[in-house]
């Protein structure tokens, strides 16, 4: 089956592709609109992918918005897109859902073997889609801004000194202030209630002290640890 799209106007809102495949009306038993199968018993058969996309255009500019689509819009009076059980299922039947708008749901434990880091060496406002992001910090006088709070719920980021620094404090600054929580500074609690600013201060950070924020969408609320006497602040 080879398809090939070469429209070059369409204003059709109804599906438009090289491919169409429709399970009809009354329809029953059907696996799938596409199968892809392992056929033949007479030796070992062996195959890339069941599916698979390649590129054989050498203008620039050109390319797929999405290797997978499943946002659609309604169409005339048909009903909505919805999947009965899950968005995807794997193979050994975990699935992954658009739960709520914003939020993806597994439904096994997700197994990532690594984070997102930075290092940045200058002054940086952060962005939600940062998310996540673990930044290494070891450059004197550096201030990480968190971004503005509305719309930041679930945005989470971790601060870590790489280096210690002999002069100026690197810090973390909230555009308001909205920062909340403990940090253990050797041994003892620093509390920081509606504070705008932490510091990992000049003359006691130490390589490995760390501070977490996470946002409800209305505070940033906040963890860490520093080794030595005066290591973090909060103001």
């Amino acid at each position: 089956l080879i398809g090939k799209y070469n429209i070059t106007t369409n204003s059709s809102d109804h599906p438009s592709g090289a491919v169409l495949a429709e399970i009809g009306e009354e329809a029953v038993g059907a696996d799938g609109a596409f199968i892809a199968y392992i056929g033949g018993d007479a030796g070992a058969v062996s195959g890339g992918s069941a599916f698979t996309v390649r590129s054989l255009n050498s203008t620039s500019g050109s390319g797929f918005d999405y290797g997978l689509d499943l946002l659609t819009t309604t169409i005339d009076s048909y009903l909505p897109l919805s999947f009965g059980v899950a968005d995807i299922r794997l193979l050994n039947g975990e699935t992954i859902s658009n739960a709520t708008n914003g939020v993806i749901d597994m439904s096994g434990a997700a197994v990532l073997n690594r984070i997102a880091t930075s290092s940045p060496t200058t002054d940086t406002t952060l962005t939600a889609a940062q998310s996540g992001t673990t930044f290494f910090i070891g450059t004197a006088g550096v201030d990480l801004t968190l971004p503005a709070i509305a719309g930041t719920s679930g945005v989470w980021y971790r601060f870590v000194v790489s280096a210690a620094v002999a002069d100026t404090n690197q810090t973390v600054i909230a555009p308001t202030a909205i920062l909340n929580g403990p940090i253990d500074v050797n041994s003892t609690l620093v509390l920081c209630t509606d504070e705008a600013t932490i510091a990992f201060v000049q003359t006691a950070d130490t390589a490995g002290d760390w501070v977490e924020v996470r946002s409800n969408g209305t505070k940033w609320f906040v963890t860490g640890q520093a080794q030595a006497v005066g290591g973090i602040t909060c103001s």
